[in-house]
């Protein structure tokens, strides 16, 4: 299995990136509201497919489904000695299945169909930019968005619930009772005048949402988005020479570099 990554500049001819003679398919991910649904389109079959996720799945599960829709899709056909295109524009699902650390269950799964896939004939996934007049993209656009805007067949959640979404949801939940207890408790009211519970902050905004605001998978801490979030992988390798950093790497790295890559990647620097 192999993947391929086409740098955005380098988009002059698509020709150059997509396999002439290939079976090529194009998937995407999309969240409307608080319900995801996933698109894959077969160009070279004319097949297209909306699944409804419901409303715990994120834009990464969407994605990552999409792709192993599409593996278990062509493995009905049981193809031979042929070589197939999956691309996507989302860079988060592509580091997942790349990488050797697996953390969802889904990922696994995608990757044990590719696998399956890639056993019998070369597989190519392929970093598409989205909404760039690629041939076939913005089909796939469309039809995880059909997906968003169904209802999933089945109990939730589909996919399972995130991580992120997980602790978002601990940690309200203990702000709710802690709000509670700090009101019930007796006396204290002079203390309860001027400090205010952890719930209230969160309504101002004061507290920032746990989920990375990138990949939507892990929590969006500075080790996380420094280190290892895949959605801005390659920011990373071209400011600090590789896609995945440990700790020790982050400390020999000169501030202003740092400085640089958050305020590329839209933080304040």
């Amino acid at each position: 299995m192999e993947q391929g990554y086409q740098k955005l500049d380098d988009w002059d001819n698509i020709n150059n990136t997509i396999c002439q003679n290939g079976i090529i398919w194009l998937i995407d991910g999309s969240k409307i509201g608080d319900k995801a649904g996933a698109g894959v389109y077969g160009k070279t079959t004319s097949t297209k497919l909306s699944f409804a996720l419901g409303s715990y799945a994120s834009v990464f599960q969407a994605e990552i489904y999409a792709i192993l829709a599409c593996g278990m899709e062509v493995l009905k056909t049981a193809p031979k000695r042929r070589t197939i295109q999956i691309c996507t524009d989302s860079q988060a699902a592509l580091m997942a299945i790349e990488s050797s650390k697996v953390k969802s269950r889904l990922v696994l799964d995608c990757k044990k169909i590719l696998n399956d896939l890639a056993s019998c004939n070369r597989v190519i996934l392929t970093w598409v930019p989205g909404h760039s007049g690629v041939p076939g993209n913005e089909e796939a656009d469309r039809l995880a968005r059909v997906g968003s805007i169904g209802y999933p067949i089945g109990p939730e959640p589909i996919l399972g619930v995130p991580y992120s979404m997980g602790v978002s949801t601990m940690k309200e939940l203990l702000n709710k009772e802690f709000e509670k207890s700090w009101q019930e408790a007796p006396g204290m009211r002079q203390a309860k005048t001027h400090i205010i519970g952890p719930s209230l902050k969160l309504t101002q905004s004061l507290l920032d949402d746990p989920e990375c605001g990138w990949c939507m998978e892990d929590e969006e801490t500075a080790s996380h988005i420094l280190t290892e979030c895949p959605a801005i992988a390659r920011v990373r390798e071209r400011h600090f020479g590789n896609c995945v950093l440990n700790p020790e790497d982050v400390k020999r790295i000169h501030p202003r570099k740092i400085c640089a890559f958050t305020r590329k990647v839209g933080l304040p620097g």
